[in-house]
C-alpha cells in the first residue's frame, strides 16, 4: 500500500513560539486547526452546466506506470499543468518498508498530453510558479529549493535551508515572497534576501500553504488535523488555529493541499478522509466532492465521485480546480457552476 508520511499523533493544546527574523518571540496558544496549501494556476478550459456542482473527471493517469504517485501541482500562464511525483513505499521480502523515490516533474499540456518536463530531484513535493514563469521545486530529501525557468528547463539552487525538509511552497505574486514549509515544524518566509522563521509545535507537520485576500497565511497541519492562520503583527506573527464549525461534519483528517478561491473560501485536500472539503470565511465546513471514509477512483458529480488520498490542489485561470489523487495515480479536474478564481 502506498502511503504519504503516515504519522500518528495525539493532538494536544500547545503553546506556540513564533520567531520573526531578528525580532522578538510571542507566545500564543494553539487550539484547533487544519491545513491549507495554494498554488495559483492557469490551465485547461471546460464547460459545466450551472446545475451540476463539483463534477469530477480524470485528466490523466490511472495506473502506476502512467502517473506514479502525483503530489504537488502548479500551472503556468499558457495553461500547462505541472505535477511532482513523489515516492512509493513498498514492503520488501522481510516486510520492511522500502521507499523508492521518484525524481521527475511532469507536464500536462492543454491537449492533456503528459510528458516528462525535468528530472534530477530527490522526492519532489512542493511546486510553485512566479509571474516571470519560473518554477520552484521543494524536495523532501533535499534542503534546497530549486528555481527552473520554463523556457530553459535548467535548474539552479534558489535557497538552501540547512537541516530543513522542505515539502510545500507558495509564491506570493504581489510581494514576491516565497513561503516554504518544513515538514518537521517550521515555515520560512523568504523575501528580499531575508528569511523569517515561524516555528510550530514539535509534533506539528505543516503540509500546505495558502494566502487569503487579506494576506493571512494558511498552513495545513497533517499531524494535528488543523489549519494554522498566521497574521503579521508589526515585526512579529500572530499564530492561531482556524476556527471551524463542524455542524455534524467530520473533522479534518490528515489535511494536505490547500487553496483559496476568489471569495476566500478555503478548499482542502482532506487526504485521510479521501474528500475535498470547503470552508467558508465564517468557518462552516462541507464536503465538495467525494464521500468521507470511502476511497475510490470513480468520476462523477459531488458524492458520486471518489478520491484515494487526494494531495495537491491548484486553480487555473478559468476557475477550475485540479487535484493530484495520489492513491489512484490520477490527476483529477473538478468543475463547479461558478469559477473559483
Amino acid at each position: 500500500m502506498k502511503n504519504i508520511a503516515q504519522l500518528t499523533v495525539i493532538a494536544t493544546s500547545l503553546g506556540l513560539l513564533i520567531g520573526c527574523g531578528g525580532g522578538g518571540q510571542t507566545s500564543v496558544e494553539a487550539t484547533g486547526i487544519n491545513a491549507i496549501s495554494a498554488l495559483q494556476v492557469g490551465a485547461v478550459s471546460a464547460q459545466i452546466s450551472p446545475t451540476r456542482l463539483a463534477q469530477v473527471t480524470t485528466l490523466v493517469g490511472g495506473a502506476v506506470s502512467e502517473n506514479p504517485n502525483p503530489i504537488g501541482l502548479a500551472t503556468d500562464n499558457s495553461g500547462n499543468l505541472y505535477v511532482a511525483q513523489w515516492r512509493d513505499d513498498q514492503p520488501d521480502a522481510d516486510n520492511h518498508v522500502v521507499s523508492n523515490y521518484y525524481d521527475t516533474i511532469r507536464r500536462i499540456d492543454t491537449n492533456n498530453q503528459e510528458t516528462a518536463f525535468t528530472a534530477g530531484f530527490s522526492a519532489p513535493v512542493g511546486l510553485a510558479l512566479d509571474k516571470n514563469s519560473n518554477l520552484y521545486v521543494a524536495s523532501t530529501d533535499d534542503t534546497v529549493v530549486y528555481k527552473i525557468p520554463l523556457s530553459t528547463k535548467i535548474k539552479s539552487p534558489f535557497v538552501d535551508i540547512p537541516n530543513a525538509t522542505p515539502n510545500a511552497i507558495y509564491f506570493d505574486g504581489k510581494t514576491g515572497a516565497l513561503y516554504v514549509a518544513d515538514f518537521f515544524g517550521s515555515l520560512y518566509i523568504i523575501s528580499g534576501g531575508v528569511t523569517q522563521t515561524i516555528t510550530f509545535p514539535s509534533d506539528s507537520r505543516p503540509q500546505g500553504i495558502a494566502l487569503d485576500s487579506h494576506g493571512n497565511i494558511l498552513v495545513t497541519d497533517y499531524n494535528l488535523n488543523k489549519i494554522w492562520k498566521i497574521t503579521k503583527s508589526g515585526s512579529n506573527f500572530l499564530v492561531t488555529s482556524l476556527s471551524i464549525s463542524l455542524n455534524g461534519q467530520a473533522n479534518l483528517n490528515q489535511p494536505f493541499g490547500i487553496i483559496t478561491d476568489k471569495n476566500d473560501n478555503i478548499l482542502v485536500a482532506d487526504q485521510g478522509n479521501h474528500v475535498i472539503r470547503k470552508i467558508t470565511p465564517t468557518g462552516n465546513i462541507s464536503t465538495l466532492a467525494g464521500v468521507i471514509g470511502a476511497p475510490g477512483t470513480s468520476d462523477g458529480d459531488g458524492s458520486s465521485a471518489r478520491f484515494n488520498l487526494p494531495s495537491g490542489l491548484a486553480i487555473d485561470s478559468f476557475g477550475y480546480l485540479y487535484v493530484s489523487d495520489y492513491g489512484s495515480h490520477k490527476v483529477r479536474k473538478v468543475l463547479v457552476s461558478a469559477p473559483l478564481n
